[in-house]
């Protein structure tokens, strides 16, 4: 011990930006032990409020940039005395009356003790520990606190003495050790400072010493930006605080570490960005993209720390290795964390014991209830689409006239999405590929995608039920309304009659819309509490969720890829609802980002053709997915929820039950505008009702798919998914005014007569509920139902016949040209390059021209219509010379079906072609190459002799190696587009004029890799800005907690 008596020299600096700097002055005032000497700094010229009298302190001011040059400054104009010690203060720390006493005594028994600090605490709460000593892991770029942040101080850490580092603020510095080392590193910009100049002071052969005795209020205006006057709190500083972990790491890591140490911080960054996305926190997500050029910035820095470090070090590494957080520090560190924090939370959350036991007896009534709707669901799924399932256990494929073949593989969908060109007729510009990625997660069950499909379809009642009642229950928490409301979405009639013809875009549409009004419901905190006591909500507040409104984003997404004529609509929402969104008002809008970024093609297409012109909406309006053309309706079935055109005059008993549902949920939809609760909320539901059934009417008034070059005719629109969307409004408007049955509007409990009504009226509609849903399921199961018409059947994988769908799985790769004809003997025709017709991959979308909407402004595909058209009348009249423009497109096979006689004696007659063989499936005809004995194929090359050699084509690409010894030209049998590139060991080849339209290359002679493929940038652009997008979307619906509550250098 030491029993010299020291002198304490007191700085205090201040740049005027703190509203503490007067408590500061009383607590130094109130010191029971006074320093000797004190100097207040002011940096720049600022007004000092008023020093109290027993201060003798001496001001100067000072153009310093640093906390620690303005110390130096005060120490340049007074020599160094005797036994001398620095206590440097800053203006937000208040150090308790008895701190400079108590850090004295510690420093006259410890004379090694170069450094000696006082425990940091709340300013608001001296009970609760903020800073009680810090160290650094191994090696060096993350900065751990000893003490969880808000610990009460009971005296457990009493016992705490040498530390790696203490906080600067308020400690105590021998003068001697403060000018050997230089003062503080101003590399670091003002973090991390106070651990790198005490671990220099370890390594000169100092101690550094905490005094939990000593207490300190701090303020921390540094760290929370209150001193730039930021809103953002200590994310403010984040991007500071950050960078000085790495620099510190830099500094003292061995010489050959440091490549490597800048190599991980740009590596962790973006790991550290996906986990930012998760908590829904992209400001701290920028900020992790930041810190590598940083750290970079200030690189240039390191060699002098590192100087500085060599020059003043006395001692070995090993000296402060024990003070280094070891790997299992660290983990307990981040565990006591995010623990603390959860237990935090959930003392702040956790009910009372009565509340407890009440929501345990209302989640066993849940749980009761949603047994009950999902086993009835799954029993209507049986009773109405349980015919698919022995198929789909037979290895069949479902399909149907609007479905088409559904054997694609799951490389086929991929090869449809990310190229962006379709195989459909001769090949076409795709506007977009999300309808295939929308199908690859099917395509990736056991059994590809027909099992894939045949599940959604089979199970569809359960798939929609399931997500209504979800969605229900954010409107209301009686589990029999909400039953009754999931049972009857789950069995709307224009849903059923969608999953009947297959209209699988229509179906994931219905099923998936009520989670985006689930999603923006808890986005914004609308969600319904649950009823306990005499009617009270639990929570009485409640909080919305950032991932929920991500949620949503990914359900709208989905939603527009799937029925795209929901897409302004449903935006619409979106933008209404953020109005009256609060707070949370960005949470509402941003739903609507990601599906308007994947519907970016469409909405170029249809700015392209002029908005607000006649010739544009359809876009809007377009189908991706399956399509059929539908017949007539009424607008006021539309309001019914069917679009069936059968009379109800001396009609069917189905016709009857299917209206019923429709009628049943208009009456208590108008009921519950008269039940005075929710109001605003069920006039929403009445305008997203009617919003719905014009979307209804006008896409079923409108052409969506126009007829293409493969001969599938145009399609009205389906009124199907604006038929969901109405759904969604007037059952939401029922579920609202089902909330809290038990209060009046006003929330006073119901008399005995009162509690009679209500319940007399909700057992009046669940029964009228009851009846018609039974009536509908048994006229939609009836075998002789009006919706059994165009529905989907299951049939074998294999639509061609055997020999002309391995004519397609050749190196060749070959079209089929498969006709038929109708009653009135009308000969029509369709292209297959796979096996059947398919509208599950999406669609490529041409307008009435024949002109492709991703590329507006190129050549049209109808010369080639009206080519094909010639042909098939020249095939069906038995006419010469047709296989020319036939070999020349690719069409190696011709089926016809075995019930055509007259078009098979036709083509009997034609010597140009070859009969293969017959089966159930059809008759089938080879094309052969005029003039040669070479298979048609979709790719050739052509050497200046004519003769031609075929080039095997996977998807929309030609890798192959070709030698060749005179020059020639390849022939790809695709719609000619300038995307089509072709290489030659990676020189491009030279485009020819074809006149037929298709995609020719010059080949010089000699050997070399060939490369031929479809590269669309602007396509691929908009590709990725989706992939962003979406999964953005997806990392940020993960349900993890935000750090806004705590520390955010972790």
């Amino acid at each position: 011990m030491s029993a010299a008596r020291l002198l304490v020299r007191a700085v205090l600096v201040t740049d005027g930006r703190t509203r503490h700097l007067p408590a500061t002055f009383h607590a130094l005032e109130a010191q029971e032990v006074a320093p000797d000497i004190l100097h207040i700094v002011t940096i720049g010229d600022i007004d000092l409020p008023e020093i109290p009298a027993r201060l003798r302190a001496t001001v100067s001011r000072s153009d310093a940039t640093t906390y620690s040059a303005a110390v130096d400054e005060v120490l340049a104009e007074h020599r160094p005395l005797p036994h001398e010690y620095l206590w440097l203060l800053h203006d937000d720390t208040a150090p308790l009356p008895n701190t400079l006493g108590t850090l004295s005594a510690t420093a006259r028994k410890r004379a090694r003790a170069g450094v000696i600090g006082a425990a940091h605490v709340r300013w608001d709460d001296p009970n609760r520990l903020v800073n009680l000593g810090t160290t650094v892991s191994r090696v060096g770029a993350r900065r751990i606190t000893l003490v969880e942040e808000d610990d009460v101080n009971q005296g457990q850490y009493h016992e705490r003495d040498d530390v790696l580092a203490v906080s600067i603020g308020a400690a105590l510095v021998r003068r001697d050790v403060w000018e050997h080392l230089g003062g503080l590193d101003p590399a670091y910009e003002g973090f991390g400072d106070s651990t790198d100049f005490c671990r220099r002071a370890w390594r000169a052969g100092h101690d550094v010493v905490i005094v939990p005795a000593a207490r300190v209020r701090h303020a921390q205006d540094g760290l929370y930006g209150r001193r730039e006057s930021s809103a953002r709190g200590r994310r403010s500083t984040y991007i500071a605080r950050r960078t000085s972990e790495w620099y510190h790491a830099l500094a003292w890591s061995p010489p050959w570490a440091m490549a490597l140490l800048i190599l991980w911080a740009c590596v962790s960054a973006p790991l550290r960005v996906l986990g930012r996305i998760a908590q829904n926190e992209p400001r701290l997500a920028l900020d992790d993209i930041a810190v590598p050029w940083q750290v970079m910035r200030r690189s240039r820095h390191v060699k002098e720390s590192r100087a500085s470090i060599a020059r003043t070090s006395t001692v070995k590494p090993q000296v402060v290795r024990p003070l280094l957080a070891s790997m299992r520090t660290i983990v307990d560190h981040v565990r006591a964390r995010e623990l603390g924090a959860y237990e935090q939370r959930r003392a702040y959350r956790m009910p009372t014991d009565v509340v407890r036991a009440e929501l345990a007896a209302v989640a066993g009534q849940r749980r009761r209830a949603f047994a009950l709707v999902a086993f009835m669901a799954t029993a209507a799924s049986v009773v109405v689409f349980g015919r698919l399932i022995p198929g789909l256990v037979s290895g069949l494929m479902p399909t149907s006239p609007a479905l088409g073949a559904t054997q694609l593989s799951t490389s086929e969908l991929w090869t449809r999405a990310w190229t962006g060109w379709s195989e459909a007729g001769f090949g076409v510009p795709a506007l977009d590929g999300t309808f295939a990625a929308l199908m690859l997660p099917l395509s990736m069950l056991p059994g590809g995608l027909p099992v894939g499909i045949g599940l959604l379809l089979a199970l569809s009642v359960v798939w929609a039920t399931l997500a209504a009642w979800a969605a229900a229950g954010a409107a209301t928490r009686s589990v029999w309304a909400r039953g009754a409301i999931a049972l009857t979405y789950g069995l709307w009639p224009l849903f059923l009659e969608s999953v009947t013809q297959g209209r699988v875009g229509a179906v994931i549409a219905h099923i998936v819309l009520p989670l985006f009004f689930l999603g923006v419901a808890r986005a914004v905190g609308w969600q319904r509490g649950e009823i306990i006591g005499d009617g009270e909500e639990h929570p009485a507040r409640r909080v919305g969720s950032p991932s929920a409104g991500l949620g949503a984003a990914i359900a709208l997404a989905t939603v527009s890829v799937a029925a795209p004529v929901l897409l302004a609509p449903l935006v619409l929402v979106s933008l209404v609802a953020g109005v009256f969104a609060g707070k949370h008002r960005w949470r509402a809008w941003t739903t609507a980002l990601p599906a308007l970024v994947l519907a970016g093609p469409a909405l170029m297409a249809w700015l392209g053709a002029g908005p607000g012109t006649a010739g544009s909406w359809w876009i809007l309006a377009r189908e991706n997915g399956p399509a059929l053309s539908v017949g007539e309706f009424d607008e006021w079935r539309l309001a019914l929820g069917t679009a069936s055109a059968q009379p109800l005059a001396g009609g069917s008993w189905a016709a009857f039950a299917t209206v019923g549902v429709g009628v049943v949920v208009l009456v208590l939809a108008a009921v519950s505008l008269a039940s005075r609760r929710g109001a605003w909320a069920i006039a929403s539901g009445w305008v997203i009702a009617a919003i719905g059934w014009a979307t209804a009417v006008v896409s079923g008034s409108m052409v969506v798919v126009w007829a293409d070059s493969a001969g599938a005719p145009s399609a009205h629109g389906w009124p199907g998914a604006g038929s969901s969307l109405m759904a969604v409004g007037l059952l939401g408007a029922v579920a609202v005014a089902t909330h809290r049955t038990g209060v009046t509007p006003s929330g006073q409990p119901l008399t005995g007569m009162q509690v009679f009504r209500a319940r007399a009226v909700l057992v009046a509609g669940a029964s009228v509920t009851a009846l018609a849903l039974t009536g509908h399921v048994a006229a939609v199961a009836w075998p002789t139902s009006h919706v059994a018409a165009n529905r989907v059947t299951m049939v074998s994988p294999h639509v061609l016949p055997l020999v002309a769908s391995l004519e397609q799985e050749v190196r060749s790769s070959q079209r089929v040209l498969v006709l038929s004809h109708d009653d009135g003997g009308t000969v029509w025709f369709s292209v297959l390059a796979r096996d059947g017709s398919e509208g599950v991959s999406g669609r490529a979308h041409v307008d009435s021209r024949g002109v492709p909407l991703a590329h507006s402004g190129e050549a049209s595909a109808a010369s080639r219509t009206f080519q094909l058209v010639d042909t098939v009348a020249e095939l069906a009249t038995s006419g010469t010379e047709v296989s020319e423009f036939l070999a020349a497109w690719g069409i190696g096979v011709i089926v016809v079906p075995v019930d055509s006689p007259a078009i098979q004696s036709a083509l009997q007659q034609i010597p140009e072609l070859t009969l293969m063989g017959a089966s159930d499936l059809g008759i089938s005809w080879r094309v052969s190459r005029p003039g040669q004995d070479v298979p048609v194929s979709r790719a050739w090359f052509v050497s200046s002799d004519g003769a031609a050699t075929v080039l095997p084509m996977v998807g929309a690409s030609i890798d192959q190696q070709v030698t060749s010894s005179q020059p020639g030209a390849v022939v790809v049998a695709e719609t000619a587009d300038d995307r089509w590139v072709a290489t030659l060991d990676g020189e491009p080849l030279q485009r020819v004029n074809d006149v037929l339209g298709r995609n020719v290359f010059a080949l010089p002679a000699g050997s070399g890799h060939l490369d031929v493929a479809y590269r669309d940038p602007e396509y691929r652009l908009w590709w990725w800005l989706g992939v962003v997008a979406v999964a953005w979307s997806l990392l940020g619906a993960i349900p993890v907690q935000s750090q806004r509550h705590r520390e955010e250098d972790a």
